[in-house]
């Protein structure tokens, strides 16, 4: 769990996660969903996802686009967070 500060997003329909493969331990983790929360409307967004972000499990994908009521349209805007989960 992390939080970041943000422009206000509008109504979400699409994200994208994902990871580089790098680390100095096994890089695979399991997504069951993503969360997405407007702390100042309380506005909250799920994406399902239950799969796991790995080159030797699942379907070998390390990043996914997670799709909520559809695909996005026009005039949506693209962030990238980064985190870092251990020390490099």
């Amino acid at each position: 769990i992390f939080g970041f500060e943000a422009v206000d997003l509008g109504n979400i329909s699409k994200i994208r996660i994902g990871h580089d493969n790098k680390g100095l331990f096994d890089a695979t983790w399991f997504c069951e969903e993503v969360v997405v929360a407007n702390t100042l409307t309380n506005a909250e967004w799920k994406f399902p996802c239950n799969k796991w972000f790995s080159k030797k499990m699942d379907d070998g994908k390390i990043e996914r686009d997670l799709i909520l009521n559809g695909p996005s349209g026009p005039g949506f805007a693209t962030y990238r967070v980064t985190v870092v989960t251990g020390t490099v």
